[in-house]
């Protein structure tokens, strides 16, 4: 008697291969045909299409030239006799007047053009090794403090920190591409109208001009002490080195002349520099800026728009009539 193989009862964890790969028949054939149904449509209409093509550029071109979008301007600041604090806080009530519209402050601070100002911001440029190169003190803070910080790029981002690094970076949103340097000129005229620092760069200056003085003075005593004992002259000054070693002598007026040349060259870079409290240490201007879809250049934005529409109002039409067919079935 044949013995009948015993009946295994389908798994039903186990996939029917056959219902896979016909899920991904149908898949495939709804995709191309979807592929083709947009192809065919748009051999349709073509012209229309074209058309639409063809308005949207021209009127965009055209939109791009009469409105006017945000532009960037950044200034690299310098900041000189301990002003950083003075300069945050004016850009500050600067924000703070362009959000209340305060006309009459705002021409102050940036001429008759005033209105196309839209913001301002000040940030630090971090420069973490000049501010440990200023002093040992500031060294010493820094690690002490650092020992402290978990994290180490916020401690160096916090407003404490921030304003101890010598260079800051303000941007300035203006509207349209004109009158940028105008309004940033204008802008570092009114920061350095301020007679508090303003007497402090005067006597500093007055100071650094009286130490050049001195110190060609002094060069000039130095030259001809060196001149008269190259020469071997019994001038009164050889008379009273006659106990002192003369190479010792030469030496430490050839070192103390070379400290004063040194001295005379920070001098003259302090004069320079420091002519302004706030000084531009570099610009950039008008950068475009395109933060809002609405900035993007329309020459593309708007064809994509109208055709996008036209295919949107199309698409529903052909769902509100198939649906009325299948209604009336």
């Amino acid at each position: 008697m044949n013995e009948q193989p015993p009946y295994k009862k389908p798994n039903e964890n186990e996939v029917d291969l056959g219902l896979v790969f016909g899920e991904i028949k149908r898949l495939l054939f709804y995709f191309l045909k979807t592929i083709l149904s947009v192809f065919i449509f748009i051999y349709k209409h073509k012209f229309i299409l074209l058309f639409l093509l063809l308005a949207g550029v021209i009127s965009g071109y055209f939109w791009d030239k009469s409105s006017k979008g945000n532009y960037e301007t950044d200034l690299t600041l310098d900041t000189y006799y301990n002003s950083t604090d003075y300069l945050y806080n004016k850009i500050q009530a600067i924000e703070t007047k362009i959000k209340q519209e305060d006309s009459l402050y705002l021409q102050q601070v940036f001429g008759n053009q005033y209105d196309l100002v839209k913001n301002v911001k000040i940030e630090p440029i971090l420069d973490i090794y000049s501010f440990i190169a200023q002093s040992e003190s500031n060294k010493e803070i820094f690690e002490l403090l650092l020992d402290e910080q978990d994290d180490v790029d916020k401690f160096l981002e916090k407003p404490l920190n921030s304003y101890n690094y010598p260079l800051h970076r303000v941007k300035l949103i203006i509207k349209g591409n004109n009158h940028h340097k105008l309004i940033s000129d204008k802008f570092i005229s009114y920061i350095n109208d301020n007679k508090y620092f303003n007497s402090i760069k005067e006597i500093l200056l007055e100071n650094y001009e009286q130490q050049l003085v001195q110190n060609n003075q002094i060069l000039n005593q130095i030259d001809r002490i060196i001149d008269s004992v190259g020469k071997g002259k019994n001038s009164s000054i050889q008379k009273l080195m006659v106990s002192i070693n003369e190479n010792q002598i030469l030496d430490d007026l050839l070192q103390r002349k070379k400290n004063l040349l040194t001295n005379d060259a920070t001098l003259k870079t302090q004069i320079e520099n420091q002519q302004e409290i706030i000084k531009i240490a570099d610009a950039n201007y008008t950068l475009e800026k395109n933060d809002k879809i609405t900035d993007k250049d329309k020459k593309f934005l708007l064809p994509l728009f109208l055709i996008g529409f036209y295919m949107l109002i199309y698409f529903l039409k052909h769902l509100i009539s198939k649906a009325k067919r299948l209604y009336a079935s």
